[in-house]
């Protein structure tokens, strides 16, 4: 009476243009939470969200009633010079009903210059 157990990840890039908007220089990242796959269950799901280098003040807008955690961290990459922000979102027990709606509220500075 096993089952199927199998651990992969899912990575991508997005193009920006379509998931941010912009106000008073405030940028508000739109994304959904959940597998993009039907009938699924994930014992610990994670997203993980690689800002631009210089973003500050993140801020996260999820419901709180469910389970989430959420974390963050630094990512250098190719001449970076102080490390790009990293949001970590993780649930335990994925499923459909959880796949909502989220967003990621930032500032961004470049040099000393709000953008």
């Amino acid at each position: 009476m096993g089952g199927w157990k199998s651990n992969f990840n899912i990575g991508y890039n997005l193009p920006s243009k379509f998931h941010i908007s912009v106000d008073d220089n405030l940028y508000t990242l739109n994304l959904t939470f959940g597998m993009p796959y039907e009938d699924l269950l994930a014992r610990n799901y994670t997203v993980k969200i690689i800002l631009p280098e210089g973003a500050s003040n993140i801020k996260v807008k999820l419901p709180t009633e469910s389970k989430y955690q959420i974390a963050y961290d630094k990512y250098f990459s190719y001449l970076d010079l102080f490390g790009r922000p990293i949001v970590v979102i993780t649930m335990s027990n994925s499923f459909d009903i959880h796949r909502i709606p989220f967003q990621v509220i930032f500032s961004l500075m470049i040099g000393g210059l709000s953008i």
